[in-house]
């Protein structure tokens, strides 16, 4: 009888609860003589949205997630939103789900910023394997690793294109085997690539701008904190540098106390960023 007093205490507070929270038109369906489980069926086949109109509503969701990518420096949060909005339009199974349209998409969300990845999910989009909507799981993942956020000290980089990145890199390992005997021939082919670059020189004037040397592998046009020799996760995609020019860059740091000290500072700052 104790328990029983107590679980009817309960069920009248569920009922003042459930009463002083409905709108008027809603209370017109709480038939005193039904219990508390049959009032909560009533409100929710009379209350619950249909499909279609929760459909629009997913739809708009995924709409406004894709134009809300402006800058790489919220990749991270922007993509927590699109994978919401991609993970509600597959389950409401709306349009864009269909065909590799989502995938055509994000691939002109991502021109502005790289154009090999836009170029790579525009060609996939055509593939019934990759263009499927449960594919979105492993596009974020590559464009979580692959899209860096350019650093404010560079001054060589291109504009947030990974495929500029791996052009240039590929430049600087092509010349360097090809014009070892002559320095002329090293100056020479410096030039060249700066100018494939198309950062570093500047076409109308022709006058040549100031860029930094890498401290530990003395290759102008980053600094020591955008190495890719001391900083691996800073690599684009796809990239591959010599064993032999990595082991150079981190035994000049092991003999320079200060370089060590201030790679060892880089690694912290960032650390605490991601943090």
């Amino acid at each position: 009888m104790k328990y029983f007093l107590k679980q009817e205490e309960h069920l009248q507070q569920i009922c003042t609860q459930i009463t002083s929270t409905v709108s008027i038109q809603k209370k017109l369906l709480l038939d005193p003589s039904l219990t508390v489980k049959e009032w909560l069926s009533r409100l929710k086949e009379n209350t619950e949205p249909t499909s279609s109109f929760v459909r629009k509503k997913v739809q708009h969701q995924y709409t406004e997630a894709l134009k809300g990518f402006k800058h790489l420096s919220k990749l991270n949060q922007w993509l927590d939103q699109w994978e919401h909005a991609m993970v509600l339009g597959e389950k409401y199974k709306i349009p864009q789900m269909s065909d590799g349209i989502w995938l055509q998409e994000l691939a002109e969300v991502i021109r502005p910023f790289s154009d090999a990845y836009c170029m790579k999910y525009t060609t996939e989009s055509n593939d019934p394997q990759k263009s499927r909507s449960s594919e979105y799981r492993r596009v974020a993942k590559e464009l979580q690793e692959g899209l860096r956020i350019p650093s404010k000290k560079a001054n060589a980089t291109t504009r947030g294109s990974t495929f500029n990145a791996d052009f240039a890199e590929q430049a600087i390992e092509d010349d360097s085997d090809t014009t070892k005997g002559s320095r002329r021939g090293r100056a020479s082919a410096r030039n060249r690539r700066l100018k494939r670059a198309g950062t570093l020189v500047d076409e109308e004037t022709s006058c040549k701008k100031p860029t930094p040397e890498c401290l530990a592998c003395g290759i102008r046009g980053h600094s020591i904190r955008d190495c890719w020799c001391l900083f691996e996760d800073k690599r684009p995609v796809g990239v591959t540098i010599g064993d032999a020019r990595i082991n150079r860059a981190l035994k000049k740091v092991e003999k320079n106390k200060e370089l060590a000290d201030q790679v060892a500072k880089i690694r912290l700052e960032e650390q605490e960023d991601e943090a």
